[in-house]
């Protein structure tokens, strides 16, 4: 997948912050229960770090390992709240009715191409340093470095959403 493609995605995923964020100030959108728990729990998905993102200080496979979490977080939360991840991710409209599945989903596209790139990291061989196995993704994967940049700061911009979900203190 290409660096553009990816930025891309983080943009939808960005609007569909935005447009949940609106949704919850104007309570176009109350949370469930359930929204509000599994809110919580995602406003916790976070990995220490010495640095704000991007977190180019560390290998680009720790910071995929990091950033595979979200996905799989996402199909965990729609699996308990029994909703299906959409074949195929829009862009926000900013009146439309907003629900914790549509936000979710909205989210998804960035990490799943970050998982595919993990698969990649997981065929490189073992005996390379760090930074030789950054070079050896970005022979494979080019681009690698800015894209990770990209999503990381989109899935760290997000937080006040979940935290607002969770809380119902929208006054981020």
């Amino acid at each position: 997948m290409r660096i553009v493609e990816v930025e891309a995605q983080c943009a939808t995923a960005k609007r569909w912050a935005s447009v949940a964020g609106s949704a919850l100030v104007e309570q176009r959108w109350v949370p469930t229960e359930l929204d509000r728990h599994i809110a919580a729990e995602f406003s916790q998905l976070k990995m220490p770090s010495n640095t704000l993102p991007p977190h180019d200080d560390e290998p680009q496979w720790w910071r995929m390992t990091r950033i595979a979490m979200w996905p799989a977080a996402i199909r965990l939360a729609m699996l308990a709240g029994q909703w299906q991840l959409p074949d195929q991710i829009v862009d926000p409209v900013p009146d439309d009715a907003v629900d914790l599945p549509k936000f979710l989903a909205g989210l998804y596209p960035p990490g799943e191409v970050v998982e595919r790139w993990l698969q990649i990291v997981n065929s490189q061989p073992w005996n390379l340093t760090a930074r030789e196995a950054d070079q050896w993704l970005e022979e494979r994967i080019p681009g690698c470095e800015e894209g990770l940049a990209v999503v990381e700061k989109t899935y760290f911009a997000i937080g006040p959403t979940f935290s607002a979900i969770a809380t119902g203190d929208v006054s981020y």
